[in-house]
């Protein structure tokens, strides 16, 4: 547990007296369990049984939806709707014993297929709009041909019973959506794309811009995929992938029938070929060592010319060594066809034994090469079809059943258990937990306490706090085929936090407002069909309150007297400042830098080739949760508000941040979740995180207040005349005056163009204008900036001469605007 963390909001709680969290807050906890032996086949029982129940409750819905006593579209998928007063699962109840489960049977029908059902209804909705709002859009083009203009007009016409126009808004008619013009409609929109990409390969071949991608409708959930249950059953089959594999081996001696035959190989085309191909990876690595880049790392491809370049060896040298190398790896793609390494380096070795037998005798070697990877690829796509998996069953609250009073058993079948074995606690939670299963013995040894949450109402008129209590007693397991009791295992930090928190955690004896059980769902995953399922549970908990606490902003803007600024730094992840509410520099730095270091490093791997991005996306949200929570022990220290650049949603050229914006925006999402559990979001979290916009913010003097970004833009309109003028001073005191201000010109500053640095000197601008190269000097004079470099920055007005890292710049000026915005 990081007692710094917690530590922080309570002095965070103290600094602005806040006593509760809001009562919707709600926590999930992911335990990890490891079922063995009987409990793992009765773990996969539940899965596969609730699985299949799953599919044939939406069948059912499917098929109502077809004879139409329902509308998906006008029927929501509720309670009330589908299933109150309706014999729609009793039938399942009595084929799948899983369902006995009354927790798990709520959370098959609520839970899962709503949700299912509510997200395919709300993305078709989403979907048909854009798809309607984008065909408009296309016929505003000007270049559009007669018969794409044509095309697109009829299928409007054609969609036009799906929706109307009012106020230029798409209006869809959803009482038209029965069963058969849904279905018409996703034909319809499947030719209308298929139609759309034949125009667009016909604009590519004339050269004119594309039309617009447009996307097809969502599928219904589950069904769509696999249309009979015998297939559903086999979704994750390795004996189906034993047919694909053995169909792909089949295909593969296809393959080698046409591209690598014994027939006779020209020699003289071969080396012809061969050497044409060094020569132009030659003439790369000559051009990037003098563009001083470095060498990525070398495909195999590239390995094996070097090889040839260096050894000169014969043609059938050459053949009889890939032939060998690729026997070799045809066995290991077969025995271990989940290795990725392996695979690809089966293939790479197949596509250059194809290019030497095929490719060199071509009349035309690029369009046969193409030819050749379009085969390969074919033949990569089996191994597609054997992706991972990952299937859940969910167990819809937990609760237990009184009896004149006194809480008797779990009323939703599942509870949760606790063993303390010298000082230590080990959770554990107990599925079909009943007298004749894993059950409650209170007369033998007292080794468990069993957890019981009794009671709570949440309507407002009639609210009913939940309580927790515990049994002991022994645990034994009964004669019920269906218990299993399930150890969790977990982290020392966030789940502690929910479960053992003092003051507000779910076994807190402190206080009534504190977490309590809402539901669990239980996962198991694999990542290839080949590997083992992992199985995991997540358990959600929810914040009881107890009389709403009523939070005046009033009182709460008395105790702020700081502003901390967040600045997205380029060279460092976070920089921050601190300001009084005078505007004075409190603290300063920089979060994040140990990790930067290893951001940094892999950025290198990629660039080098190596598959690592899904490890920079992680370390970069790492990097972010990590800088928050040192941003929440700030505040705990600095009592105030929090300022943070807005970043636009869109940006065209590539990024030099370590992280990019669209990772970097979710540093607000972060601070709202952590900020709960200081109670602050019992007001407007609106009031407490300010946005404000980030133009010129590095670029801005923090002591003089000189915005050198509106300085650079009048430099872009300076003309060569005035820079005559102005020569004298600029050649002996290096001063330049842009309307009234006079500028330092530094000896020496960056320029980036692209993603590369280039320096400008003061001395090389003095000779030029020595020389009279006046447009050439004016052009670098243009560029000056206060970033002398890409993390340093120095104030160029003769008067001031302050200095600071760039990034700290930006925050120090970020937390001044969300004063101004805080005060007013």
């Amino acid at each position: 547990m990081k007692k710094k963390y917690l530590q922080s909001i309570n002095k965070i709680r103290e600094s602005f007296g806040i006593h509760a969290l809001p009562s919707k807050l709600t926590r999930t906890v992911s335990f990890r369990v490891f079922p063995k032996g009987k409990d793992k086949l009765l773990m996969d029982k539940y899965f596969d049984q609730y699985s299949e129940a799953k599919y044939m409750l939406l069948y059912k819905i499917l098929d109502l939806y077809k004879k139409g006593k329902i509308n998906l579209f006008t029927d929501p998928p509720k309670y009330e709707t589908y299933f109150k007063g309706k014999d729609i699962i009793k039938e399942l109840k009595n084929e799948f014993q899983v369902l006995k489960n009354r927790g798990i049977e709520t959370g098959l029908r609520g839970e899962d297929v709503e949700g299912l059902l509510e997200s395919f209804i709300t993305h078709t909705k989403k979907r048909l709009v854009g798809f309607v709002a984008t065909l408009d859009r296309l016929l505003e083009k000007e270049d559009l041909e007669e018969e794409e203009r044509k095309f697109l007009q009829e299928s409007l016409k054609e969609l036009s019973i799906y929706y109307k126009k009012q106020n230029g808004k798409i209006i869809l008619n959803l009482n038209n959506l029965n069963y058969q013009n849904w279905h018409r409609l996703k034909h319809l929109t499947e030719e209308i794309i298929s139609r759309v990409k034949g125009f667009n390969y016909q604009r590519n071949q004339e050269g004119k811009s594309t039309l617009s991608r447009l996307y097809n409708l969502p599928k219904f959930p589950i069904l769509e995929r696999y249309p009979d249950i015998n297939s559903f059953r086999r979704r994750f089959s390795l004996k189906d992938f034993t047919e694909i594999l053995e169909e792909f081996r089949q295909e593969l001696e296809k393959f080698k029938e046409v591209y690598l035959n014994t027939k006779k190989v020209d020699e003289n085309l071969v080396s012809r070929y061969l050497s044409e191909k060094i020569q132009v990876l030659i003439k790369k690595e000559q051009y990037l060592s003098k563009h001083g880049k470095k060498i990525k790392s070398r495909k195999f491809k590239e390995r094996f010319l070097f090889w040839i370049y260096k050894n000169n060896p014969a043609l059938e040298e050459i053949i009889e060594h890939l032939f060998k190398r690729l026997k070799k790896q045809e066995v290991h793609l077969f025995k271990k066809p989940f290795d990725p390494r392996g695979r690809n380096e089966f293939f790479n070795t197949l596509l250059l034994l194809a290019e030497i037998f095929y490719v060199s005798q071509s009349e035309n070697p690029d369009e046969s090469l193409s030819e050749i990877n379009t085969q390969i690829s074919r033949l990569r796509a089996y191994f597609q079809k054997g992706k991972g998996i990952k299937d859940t069953f969910t167990i819809a609250g937990f609760g237990w059943k009184k009896n004149k009073g006194n809480p008797t058993k779990p009323q939703y079948g599942c509870s949760l258990v606790l063993k303390r074995n010298q000082e230590k606690i080990k959770l554990g939670l107990v599925l079909f937990s009943s007298d004749s299963a894993i059950c409650f013995k209170p007369d033998h040894s007292k080794d468990f306490s069993y957890i019981i949450q009794t009671g709570g109402s949440r309507k407002e008129s009639q609210f009913v706090p939940k309580t927790l209590s515990f049994r002991e007693g022994h645990l034994e397991r009964g004669k019920d085929p269906l218990s299993l009791l399930l150890w969790l295992h977990f982290g020392k930090s966030y789940a502690r936090r929910v479960l053992f928190h003092k003051d507000w955690g779910f076994l807190s004896t402190n206080s009534p407002n504190k977490f309590f059980l809402a539901n669990a769902r239980f996962k198991r995953v694999k990542e290839k069909p080949g590997d083992d399922f992992e199985y995991y549970v997540d358990i959600t908990f929810q914040y009881q309150l107890i009389g709403e606490e009523k939070v005046d902003f009033s009182k709460i803007k008395e105790r702020i007297k700081y502003v901390i600024g967040l600045d997205r730094g380029e060279r460092v992840p976070l920089a921050y400042a601190v300001i009084d509410l005078e505007g004075n520099v409190k603290d300063k730095g920089v979060l994040g830098q140990n990790l930067s270091r290893k951001l940094v490093k892999l950025q290198k791997e990629r660039e080098k080739g190596r598959r690592v991005g899904h490890k920079i996306r992680n370390l970069q949200e790492t990097i972010l949760h990590q800088g928050i929570s040192e941003i929440l022990h700030l505040l705990a220290q600095y009592p105030g508000v929090i300022s943070l650049e807005k970043l636009s949603k869109r940006f065209k050229g590539k990024e030099k941040s370590l992280i990019p914006k669209k990772t970097y925006n979710k540093s607000k999402i972060f601070l709202e979740q952590m900020l709960e559990f200081t109670g602050l979001s019992l007001i407007s979290l609106k009031r407490m995180i300010i946005e404000v916009d980030p133009r010129n913010t590095s670029m801005t003097c923090p002591k003089c207040g000189t915005n050198f970004g509106e300085v650079q833009s009048k430099l872009k309109k300076l003309k060569i005349s005035d820079l005559k003028n102005l020569s004298p001073k600029i050649l002996q005191e290096a001063l330049i005056e842009v309307n009234g201000v006079n500028i330092k010109l530094p000896s020496k500053w960056t320029v980036w163009k692209e993603e590369h640095p280039t320096y400008v000197s003061l001395q090389k601008i003095k000779d030029l204008i020595a020389n009279d190269e006046y447009k050439e000097a004016r052009s670098l004079i243009e560029t000056v900036t206060p970033r002398i470099t890409q993390d340093k920055f120095v104030c160029l007005n003769p008067d001031c001469n302050f200095q600071e890292n760039a990034d700290i710049v930006g925050a120090i000026n970020i937390a001044r605007r969300g004063l101004e915005n805080f005060l007013t």
